[in-house]
């Protein structure tokens, strides 16, 4: 039986709210949004979807790993200092008028949390037109996050006129620095085709990219292309294996995944009881994946 799968993208924004420290990579806080939808048929009987869910870190969160890894794109001064710790104190104002400053005298980092606190509105109305514009300063310097988020920019067309071509250069920047959330992105792009060729080896190649770094929606999708032999050979142990990184972070999708990997007995066992478990909790929430696995495989019977 062949059923739909469904492309979907997930967008982000990326935060850079301390310049030397906190527990997040990177930050994301923003919505998932339908992209442009290519169907596709799979093989395990339901139709499943590349999208993930909604990620919901704290935006005051910073990026200390995200510092380690790419210290050439931090540039420190004392006042760019004193804006993170108002920051920090939820002194956005404060904070705001000295990453302006600093931004003005060009540093990276300060351009881009003046585009981030003027894209939100935090201690400054809100204008994309003015986030787009420090986002794009701070981008030309090379700073991954502010790449990614310019992309985000002008594929949802804010502050700007919508370019999916654009958006598509600036998530490459972004992923080929070795940003996840634009390899993820950038997969979806491929994916579905449209301001690129659609291409699921390339669709493949950054899902696992941004997979490997532990990104659930890309360790979902990875496990769809396996399932599906989409862009890789067909492999339902790996395919398995990336559903299972997913759902041991909470992602329903993948522990729906799963269970339709059990139920009907792909890459594992057939277990009924296991499929049932995997899937109750994304049922409960309504999720579209899961209802159709636990519908059709009667695991409320």
């Amino acid at each position: 039986m062949q059923l739909n799968l469904i492309s979907l993208i997930h967008k982000f924004q990326l935060n850079l709210s301390e310049a030397f420290g906190s527990k997040h990579a990177v930050m994301v806080g923003g919505e998932k949004m339908p992209n442009r939808m290519r169907l596709i048929c799979i093989t395990l009987g339901v139709a499943m979807s590349i999208s993930s869910p909604s990620f919901s870190a704290d935006i005051d969160d910073g990026i200390k790993a995200y510092d380690k890894a790419r210290p050439a794109e931090r540039v420190a001064s004392d006042e760019f200092a004193a804006g993170v710790d108002a920051y920090s104190r939820g002194d956005y104002t404060a904070a705001y008028a000295m990453f302006m400053k600093e931004a003005q005298k060009g540093n990276a980092s300060a351009q881009y949390k003046t585009g981030f606190m003027l894209a939100e509105g935090r201690g400054v109305a809100k204008n994309d037109a003015e986030a787009v514009r420090w986002y794009k300063l701070a981008a030309e310097k090379g700073l991954s996050a502010a790449q990614y988020n310019l992309a985000v920019m002008y594929e949802e067309g804010k502050g700007t006129a919508q370019d999916p071509e654009a958006a598509l250069k600036w998530y490459r920047k972004a992923a080929e620095k070795g940003l996840a959330a634009a390899q993820y992105n950038l997969g979806v792009m491929y994916g579905n085709g449209g301001a690129v060729e659609q291409n699921d080896e390339e669709a493949f190649k950054w899902f696992r990219l941004a997979a490997a770094q532990g990104l659930a929606p890309a360790q979902y999708n990875l496990g769809l292309m396996y399932a599906n032999g989409l862009g890789v050979e067909q492999n339902d142990r790996e395919a398995m294996k990336w559903f299972q990184l997913a759902a041991a972070q909470n992602d329903l999708k993948a522990a729906c995944g799963l269970a339709m990997m059990y139920a009907s007995g792909k890459g594992t066992l057939k277990d009924l009881a296991k499929a049932k478990q995997l899937a109750k909790k994304g049922f409960d929430a309504g999720e579209e994946i899961c209802r159709l696995v636990w519908t059709q495989n009667h695991l409320g019977d």
